[in-house]
């Protein structure tokens, strides 16, 4: 499945059925993590989230952290792709 960060909070979803993804899709405030969009000056790097991006990014994978972490160890969390 698709992941999605939405523009201006920067929280990311990960739907679950081919519909919500469809609709994800479709929304403007949405961008999908990863992809390889035309407009890449609206996509960060991973490395230019911030600590509460980087959070909510780890936790779409299942893996636990907070915003006590310092952002290096948010980071080291990453899984390498």
């Amino acid at each position: 499945m698709k992941s999605f960060r939405n523009k201006d909070t920067g929280v990311i979803l990960t739907p679950q059925n081919k519909w919500v993804e469809e609709q994800l899709e479709a929304n403007s405030e949405y961008v999908e993590v990863g992809a390889k969009a035309s407009n890449k000056s609206t996509e960060k790097a991973i490395k230019d989230y911030n600590k509460k991006e980087l959070v909510a990014y780890l936790k779409t994978l299942g893996i636990d952290a907070n915003e006590d972490m310092k952002k290096d160890d948010l980071l080291a969390l990453i899984p390498e792709e």
